[in-house]
């Protein structure tokens, strides 16, 4: 059985602006809100379009690749995968001089509360509120149905806290005339902080995958769709605000930079445990999906 990888990315990026004080009506570009100056400057930089009306108290654009909504506390901005595919950091690294430029500074990082400033008044600031890193993997096997093969019913990792849930999602589809084709799509876990996730990204790009998206990707990974013999695999770990805050001072090359390394310590760290004769084996095969190398490995 033959294993690859194809690479890791930052894969998506949540930015949130928190607003001094809750903002009750807009006026639309000419507001004499400062924060409400902040949301149009964003859309400049990402889409140069007009909002979009959503009910009286909030308003949103959504371009199916970017997403930026101003509410009363906070201005959210999601870059998701095909913009980063499409433009890399060069969108992040304007909203952050944007920012900076406005006098918004990250959000510092705190340990703990009692080391914490006693602020005298009402401070702007933004946070890194979600990050996702990616790992793309090229398999001769159906790697989610190797790994999930002989995991326990209660206890499936060490190396994490015990609040976790894991799932394993299954798509059983009628495939012919009296026949049906039972697919592994998905291997999920995770808690409030942090979820990693391994799916058959094969088959997302070819359920999902508009033409424009599909001609973004790499030549190999559109001669990996068609070819029945090779399987393309995903593992993605996504940090929420809790875990994502730490990386708030980053710059936008720093932050595309982070993938390889968060990778490789949370695999350092965490292993699935296989069950043979009632007793637990952290599997090796999971291990190698975060530090693997861009030459094929036997497995």
């Amino acid at each position: 059985m033959i294993i690859r990888s194809l690479g890791t990315s930052l894969d998506t990026i949540h930015i949130t602006i928190t607003r001094p004080k809750p903002v009750i009506s807009y006026y639309g570009e000419e507001s004499p809100e400062p924060t409400d100056k902040l949301f149009y400057g964003v859309l400049k930089i990402l889409a140069e379009k007009t909002f979009e009306v959503d009910l009286v108290r909030k308003k949103f654009v959504n371009t199916g690749i970017e997403y930026v909504e101003s509410n009363a506390d906070n201005i959210v901005i999601q870059l998701r995968s095909t913009h980063l595919m499409k433009y890399g950091n060069s969108k992040i690294s304007e909203i952050f001089n944007f920012l900076g430029k406005n006098g918004i500074n990250p959000k510092a990082r705190r340990n703990r509360k009692k080391d914490a400033k006693k602020e005298t008044a009402p401070v702007e600031f933004y946070q890194n509120s979600r990050l996702d890193f990616a790992h793309d993997i090229e398999t001769s096997f159906d790697l989610i149905k190797v790994l999930s093969d002989g995991i326990g019913h209660r206890r499936f990792f060490s190396g994490i806290q015990k609040d976790y849930t894991c799932s394993i999602r299954h798509e059983n589809k009628r495939a012919g005339k009296g026949e049906r084709l039972h697919v592994i799509k998905e291997l999920k876990f995770g808690n409030s902080g942090f979820e990693c996730v391994l799916y058959n990204k094969k088959l997302e790009i070819i359920e999902k995958a508009s033409p424009d998206k599909f001609s973004l990707y790499p030549q190999e990974y559109r001669d990996i769709v068609p070819d029945k013999e090779r399987y393309l695999f995903r593992l993605e770990l996504r940090f929420f605000r809790s875990r994502s805050i730490k990386f708030n001072s980053l710059t936008a090359d720093e932050l595309f930079n982070l993938a390889p390394k968060e990778l490789e310590n949370f695999g350092k760290g965490t292993a699935l445990l296989k069950y043979k004769n009632g007793k637990p084996i952290r599997s090796s095969l999971f291990s190698k999906l975060f530090s693997l190398s861009e030459t094929s490995e036997e497995v």
